[in-house]
């Protein structure tokens, strides 16, 4: 199998931005993009490794400014699924200017539904370099996943995506897992 899901949501915004960054530099080897609102929960089956991109609405997460939001549906679904042969990696865009009391809030809210499925989660690093005051992805010391803000900082994403990208690789490593990514 060896296949990376690369699943984000909205389209056409930094998002997806952020997502076509790091398949790039997967060089596309084993990813499949998929935008969340085509991804269906039988499609699990087909990957080993999820990496998937969210973004925070101001003081809002998605659920509450969207009616039937996708990533609402979809986390209602999958915190019934047993995922605990599969890895997930978050990455969150967010406002750490407008916003740093919710700074990536939805990367947490995502982290927190995949964490009932008994999934491993990968890729949580610690806040050095960030600036914000609070995050429902900061829990237990760290970000759930990679924070970007391509409003006020998207001259360091392209190296807060390498260095993600190479703890995302050691974390693989040093778990055994068949699953390499380029």
């Amino acid at each position: 199998m060896n296949r990376i899901a690369l699943v984000f949501f909205p389209e056409s915004g930094n998002v997806e931005k952020v997502s076509r960054i790091i398949g790039e530099k997967l060089r596309f080897n084993n990813v499949d993009f998929l935008v969340a609102s085509d991804f269906s929960l039988e499609q699990m089956n087909k990957y080993d490794l999820f990496i998937m991109g969210i973004s925070t609405v101001g003081t809002h997460n998605w659920s509450d400014v969207n009616d039937n939001n996708v990533w609402d549906k979809f986390m209602t679904n999958v915190e019934a699924m047993d995922l605990s042969n599969k890895f997930f990696a978050f990455f969150g865009l967010g406002d750490h200017i407008a916003y740093p009391h919710n700074f990536v809030d939805s990367m947490g809210d995502l982290y927190l539904s995949i964490k009932k499925t008994g999934a491993h989660v990968i890729g949580k690093i610690n806040s050095e370099g960030y600036t914000f005051k609070d995050s429902r992805a900061f829990i237990d010391g760290g970000f759930v996943g990679l924070p970007v803000d391509e409003d006020h900082e998207s001259k360091k994403t392209n190296q807060r995506v390498d260095n993600w990208l190479e703890q995302l690789k050691k974390e693989l490593i040093d778990c055994n897992h068949k699953l390499v990514l380029e």
